[in-house]
């Protein structure tokens, strides 16, 4: 297929029985069909629910037993910038420089998803550090846990940090 860039970034760090999870801070450069489902399974981490791109023997096993406690494939768009071109104008070999800004627009975690980190996973940490490089991105942790709208779990696992 055509090349495709994803840089990600762990959030927080989560548990259920044996298994370990992560919440992960997304970047996609290029948005290629299935881009981020893909690019975690080759790296040998799944997204939750994902039985189309979970692998093989316990990964296929454990995608199959997401579905007891997680309704759907555990991904969220939080954030979906773009450029809004007019329909008047056409522009060459992707050169945006002229078009401004672009929009963006922003959405909390759904109630669904947001049921499964609170009441069906066990929080464990957050990362070291709450300054995220993701790509040319610079974004802090406790800013994505609040736009998500995990506010309560970024303070409750921010609090541990400190009593370490």
């Amino acid at each position: 297929g055509s090349p495709a860039l994803t840089y990600w970034q762990p959030l927080a760090y989560f548990r259920r029985y044996d298994m370990a999870l992560t919440l992960l801070y997304v970047r996609i450069v290029t948005g290629r069909t299935h881009q981020i489902r893909l690019h975690c399974s080759e790296q040998g981490f799944p997204l939750v629910g994902d039985r189309k791109y979970c692998g093989k023997g316990r990964l296929a096993s454990s995608a199959a037993d997401d579905k007891t406690w997680s309704t759907r494939i555990f991904l969220h768009a939080a954030r979906l910038s773009f450029y809004d071109l007019p329909s008047d104008r056409f522009v060459a070999d992707g050169d945006v420089r002229s078009l401004g800004p672009p929009l963006s627009v922003s959405c909390p975690l759904s109630g669904d998803l947001r049921r499964v980190l609170v009441h069906k996973l066990t929080p464990v940490c957050l990362p070291k550090d709450d300054q995220l490089v993701v790509g040319e991105t610079a974004v802090s942790v406790q800013t994505c846990m609040r736009d998500l709208g995990l506010a309560k779990l970024y303070d409750a696992l921010a609090s541990e940090r400190r009593g370490l």
